[in-house]
């Protein structure tokens, strides 16, 4: 399993594997749909942003409701 520790909250899976998704959705958006570069970069760029956030949003609840429960140490 692959972790990272951002901010004191270990994350699953973050950073530069999100980033390689996104490039290789990127590339099918330019390659297969044929979309223009401009709009394939927008589009990574996006999703880029909010899947961070929203994972390291979502991680540190769950996180949180671990240590509530005992589970977690």
């Amino acid at each position: 399993m692959i972790s990272d520790t951002l901010s004191g909250v270990t994350t699953i899976g973050t950073g530069r594997y999100k980033l390689v998704g996104n490039f290789c959705v990127g590339a099918g958006l330019f390659i297969v749909l044929k979309l223009p570069l401009k709009v394939v970069l927008i589009s990574s760029c996006m999703t880029a942003d909010v899947s961070i956030i929203g994972g390291t949003i979502l991680t540190k609840f769950v996180v949180d409701a671990l240590h509530k429960s005992g589970s977690a140490q």
